[in-house]
């Protein structure tokens, strides 16, 4: 069975080595701990850290979700996720099965769902420990 807080899947990397697109294994991974963000760690370690309601907002709505660094929109057949990734170091754009970010998302809903992340967390738990750290 597969771990519900992660799953490996397929991209193409629309600009790979010399321009071509390549094949590409990303690791969505999701932990309760950071309810709000998502990680996907690519092939040769590589980590992008971004918002859970950003791939959600891009499946369900109608225009590119995300601004800067990381943007992501439905394609125009309506089959891919497209995230288009930007930083220091260059721009890629990666081409996702629609169905597998949907089945990664929904696993992630399982362990918090959406607009329950608040509940975990638990703010005023880590502010009242910071206070408590200072002497008197």
């Amino acid at each position: 069975m597969i771990d519900p807080s992660s799953e490996k899947v397929s991209a193409v990397l629309e600009y790979g080595v010399d321009g071509g697109p390549v094949k590409q294994s990303v690791l969505f991974r999701y932990d309760r701990r950071d309810p709000l963000s998502i990680q996907a760690v690519f092939e040769g370690h590589n980590v992008w850290t971004f918002g859970r309601e950003l791939l959600v907002e891009a499946l369900e709505g109608d225009r590119v979700a995300g601004m800067a660094d990381v943007m992501a929109w439905v394609s125009a057949d309506g089959g891919c996720l497209v995230v288009h990734l930007t930083s220091h170091d260059g721009e890629n754009t990666l081409w996702f099965r629609k169905t597998q970010v949907k089945k990664f998302l929904k696993a992630t809903e399982a362990i918090v769902p959406r607009a329950r992340e608040a509940d975990e967390l638990e703010m005023d738990r880590h502010i009242t420990e910071l206070l408590d750290s200072y002497p008197d």
